[in-house]
């Protein structure tokens, strides 16, 4: 998949698992952000409620609305050719109701995306997992820690409940789920999951047999730096690049020595 034109699709996720070729994922919120993820061959982005984190400044992805989600979709859906795009539901779009599940569904399809996240694991989830799905949406569960309703957890932990989990993912996966994320568990737990997961396996602090892995693009890049998960290594230090960059702005302009003749508009002299 990495360096094709050809774009993403979930025959090509299902294809990776078949030969056990490492899927490539992780999270994109603007248009800019989604064309260098593509250009990087990565295979999938999750456009997710974490951009309430990382974007927006909230302590918890709780605050993040449909219509600011389904913006960003469309942004991601601009930046990208060939990118399997999964919109994240975030919380209050999908609870009350089947009904209200599917319409939500539709707009992220609507807004560029190729399949739905959702979180959890409960017998409402499941019922609108199904509902979804009957829509002829494409759904990917989320099991582990989920950090939407990350309280009754208290709050972002590693999950270590063993018979929970792997019942969490068989549950998820007979209601019809094509792709299923885990989050923050032991490696252990991700392998239980995989012997018997039909479906592509994404790990998200997961370890190493899930079929594929996806982090934070603002976790690979060093854009956040209030924390850092352990599973997320930081290929790039970000922060420190641009704001030194804008101290060299800064720099030039305050000394003059920004704009340089080279930078402004030469005047046409009337003839």
């Amino acid at each position: 998949m990495s360096g094709s034109n050809t774009p993403t699709t979930l025959q090509t996720l299902l294809e990776a698992k078949a030969v056990k070729r490492p899927i490539v994922m992780t999270t994109a919120y603007a248009s800019w952000q989604a064309k260098l993820v593509d250009e990087a061959g990565i295979d999938a982005v999750i456009i997710g409620d974490s951009a309430a984190h990382v974007e927006d400044g909230y302590p918890s992805t709780v605050p993040m609305h449909l219509p600011e989600m389904l913006e960003r979709c469309s942004a991601v859906w601009r930046g990208s050719k060939r990118l399997f795009r999964i919109g994240d539901a975030p919380f209050g779009s999908t609870e009350e109701s089947p009904e209200q599940a599917v319409r939500t569904a539709v707009q992220f399809v609507q807004h560029g995306c190729d399949a739905v996240k959702v979180e959890g694991a409960s017998q409402t989830r499941l019922q609108q997992i199904r509902a979804m799905v009957d829509a002829g949406i494409v759904v990917m569960g989320h099991v582990g820690l989920t950090p939407q309703t990350r309280a009754k957890f208290g709050g972002y932990k590693v999950q270590y409940d063993r018979a929970r989990i792997v019942e969490e993912a068989e549950t998820v996966l007979k209601a019809g789920v094509s792709i299923l994320l885990v989050e923050a568990v032991p490696p252990s737990i991700g392998q239980a999951i995989a012997a018997s997961c039909p479906v592509p396996l994404i790990g998200v602090g997961a370890g190493h047999y899930v079929d594929g892995q996806t982090v934070i693009l603002h976790d690979l890049l060093g854009l956040f730096r209030d924390f850092k998960p352990k599973f997320a290594r930081r290929y790039l230090d970000g922060s420190t690049l641009i704001r030194d960059a804008l101290q060299r702005y800064a720099a030039d302009v305050r000394d003059g020595s920004f704009p340089s003749p080279d930078e402004e508009y030469v005047e046409k002299l009337k003839p």
